[in-house]
């Protein structure tokens, strides 16, 4: 495994996906401009600034320097979706090897690494933001369902008023909905931005990044609402949607755990996946999770 002397770094994946060679029809709706907004309870800040740092790693692929994420944030069109969560499961796969903790990595594997989490990032806050979020739901509902990264909604028999919504007066609820769950800071899965010391992203301790201002033990324990119809479809997708590289992390644990990812080369476990089809399924259920926001109902 190539590596950047004098570090642990990891050189990026060479091997090209075939998905990356056109525009995938199916996020042909979800492509985002740099003028869109990311730091929507984003918890990883916006990528400003991210190329101004000098190129300090080893050279990379054309295939890698000249995509269109390469470009971001100065100029560009529309973003490889399917390149860049390829480059953000490895990062993960990378993560996970290294003891959950942020890799000492140059400028330029940091670059590298950080265009692809912000793309799926930037792709997935604009969706949740856009299409599922309600402007209806009480603040202690979006706080509990931002805070807790578990999800499990029970029929009830129907009670008057919803609890996660102001029209909690006029709604019915038949459904139980119960958040739990260790609190977590986003941030932590976030590869560091170029020129940020590791330390700054495994601590979460970024300003912008509201999720980190909760500590487990003032988390209160699981919190529960009785809520309409509505608002459990609604909010059961925009969960999902917010706690999704939580989600994704654990699904690539899981996949990894039969390879024991404490001693194996983590770029044997990258090629174990894909040849697997592990990371191709992984991308069809991110596909599939976009396609369903637009009806606003989880499956």
């Amino acid at each position: 495994m190539d590596r950047q002397a004098g570090t642990d770094a990891p050189a990026p994946h060479e091997e090209a996906s075939s998905h990356s060679q056109e525009p995938d029809d199916d996020l042909a709706d979800f492509i985002i401009d740099d003028d869109d907004d990311d730091d929507n309870n984003n918890g990883a800040g916006s990528p400003a600034g991210a190329d101004s740092e000098g190129s300090a790693g080893p050279t990379l692929s054309r295939a890698r320097t000249q995509g269109p994420a390469s470009l971001m944030p100065e100029e560009f069109s529309q973003l490889d979706v399917p390149t860049s969560f390829k480059t953000y499961v490895q990062y993960l796969i990378y993560w996970i090897c290294n003891g959950r903790r942020a890799l000492v990595v140059s400028d330029e594997i940091a670059r590298y690494f950080y265009l692809g989490y912000i793309t799926v990032a930037r792709v997935v806050d604009s969706v949740e933001q856009s299409l599922v979020a309600s402007s209806a739901w009480v603040d202690d509902f979006r706080t509990d369902m931002y805070r807790f990264p578990e999800f499990a909604a029970t029929p009830i028999h129907g009670v008057p008023g919803c609890e996660a919504c102001h029209f909690r007066q006029k709604r019915t609820a038949t459904f139980r909905v119960t958040l739990s769950g260790e609190p977590y800071s986003r941030r932590m899965l976030a590869p560091p931005r170029p020129g940020e010391a590791p330390a700054a992203a495994d601590s979460g301790s970024s300003s912008s990044d509201a999720d980190s201002v909760v500590s487990v033990a003032d988390s209160g324990g699981p919190a529960m609402y009785n809520v309409g119809r509505t608002c459990k479809a609604r909010s059961e997708l925009c969960h999902e949607l917010h706690h999704y590289c939580y989600r994704l992390a654990a699904q690539i644990d899981i996949a990894l755990q039969p390879s024991s990812p404490g001693s194996a080369d983590p770029d044997d476990l990258v090629t174990a996946l894909e040849e697997q089809g592990t990371t191709d399924q992984l991308f069809s259920e991110f596909k599939d999770m976009l396609s369903r926001s637009k009806s606003g109902f989880a499956a």
